[in-house]
C-alpha cells in the first residue's frame, strides 16, 4: 500500500505561504507609516464585491479607500 504525502505538501505550503506575507505586510506597513503618505497601490489588493475595482493601501485611520 503506497502511502500519500499529501498532508506533508499541504503543510509545507502553509508554512512557506506564511512566511512569504510577514515581510510584505511588513513594508506596506513601513510604507503607510511614512509622513505625508496617502495612498498607495500594489494592483494586488481588490474590492471584495461588486466592480472589484484595486483599493489603495492607506495609512491607519484613512478612510477612503481609493478605488483604481
Amino acid at each position: 500500500m503506497r502511502r500519500t504525502r499529501l498532508p506533508a505538501l499541504i503543510f509545507c505550503a502553509f508554512i512557506a505561504s506564511t512566511l512569504a506575507a510577514s515581510p510584505a505586510t511588513d513594508r506596506v506597513n513601513a510604507v503607510t507609516a511614512t509622513p505625508g503618505c496617502v495612498a498607495f497601490w500594489d494592483f494586488v489588493q481588490r474590492e471584495p464585491d461588486g466592480a472589484r475595482r484595486f483599493t489603495a493601501h492607506v495609512p491607519v485611520g484613512a478612510s477612503h479607500p481609493f478605488a483604481l
